[in-house]
């Protein structure tokens, strides 16, 4: 049984988010299941983040969920059913720790074709897949 579903998102890819979107209303539709949806924000380097305003990570934290709350409302659930979370960090490592922390049985995430670089590093689809105690579901 499906009930928390974590949906990966990035903002960046609108193609693959829809894609990732439809599947993540289908499993929740189909289980009846709640769905969150993470945006995770690279974290700057401390040398780079002294140029920047002291309120950086709030207000890109407010921009962030107006545009993920853009993306809840296309998961055509009641609006108890869906929410957005906005995270900083190491993409794999935040949305693994959310995914723990919302006690998710099952994360959506999208997959970019991977380049060179994707098989000698390991893309983050691959990070979360690897070390997630849920099932994976991954779009290409």
């Amino acid at each position: 049984m499906i009930d928390k579903i974590l949906v990966a998102i990035d903002l960046e890819d609108t193609t693959l988010a829809d894609r990732i979107l439809a599947i993540a209303s289908d499993f929740a539709k189909l289980q009846g299941a709640q769905v969150t949806l993470v945006y995770v924000a690279s974290d700057i380097a401390p040398a780079a983040a002294i140029q920047l305003p002291a309120d950086y990570r709030e207000k890109t934290s407010s921009k962030v969920s107006h545009q993920l709350s853009q993306w809840v409302g296309k998961l055509d659930l009641p609006a108890s059913d869906a929410d957005a979370v906005v995270r900083f960090g190491s993409v794999y490592r935040e949305i693994l720790a959310q995914a723990k922390a919302d006690k998710s049985d099952l994360i959506v995430i999208g997959c970019h074709k991977p380049d060179l670089a994707d098989y000698l590093l390991g893309p983050n689809a691959a990070r979360v897949m690897r070390h997630a105690t849920c099932s994976v579901f991954v779009v290409r």
